[in-house]
């Protein structure tokens, strides 16, 4: 089986802190970022000032759409990379033409997965403690 490598920016990041950010949740969103941060399996692409002006740029192109800024760096990026399969619940990627493996029609992916997710990069790095407000969940 070939070695995956899960591409993520800091774009994304910084929208997933903004996202988690309630007092309950941010604890969350601290382990995850630093577990992505240090796992050899992610790779974090900080977002540069040329992927941010390409990324606003086709943020501007697409006045019709509802895409975020944030949306249209990871395009940008994406396609820069030769990546065409998207791991998102987020349908702009499809409008924009990437394969998406995420079926949430499906319901090939349920909130709990993210939980997991955190739990298996936390455990990589050693950590196993989550806040009593996880733990009830």
């Amino acid at each position: 089986m070939p070695k995956i490598t899960i591409i993520i920016s800091s774009g994304i990041l910084l929208e997933f802190g903004n996202s988690f950010s309630s007092v309950t949740l941010k604890p969350v969103a601290i382990k995850f970022i630093e577990a992505i941060r240090q796992s050899k399996k992610w790779n974090c692409i900080d977002i540069n000032d040329v992927i941010l002006k390409k990324g606003f740029e086709l943020y501007k192109k697409m006045a019709d759409k509802e895409w975020g800024l944030v949306d249209c760096t990871s395009i940008v990026l994406a396609k820069e990379m030769g990546i065409h399969e998207i791991f998102t619940t987020d349908h702009h990627f499809e409008q924009a033409g990437f394969s998406n493996s995420v079926k949430v029609s499906e319901r090939r992916v349920r909130p709990t997965h993210l939980f997991l997710a955190v739990d298996q990069l936390c455990m990589e790095r050693g950590r196993t403690h989550y806040p009593q407000s996880l733990n009830n969940q």
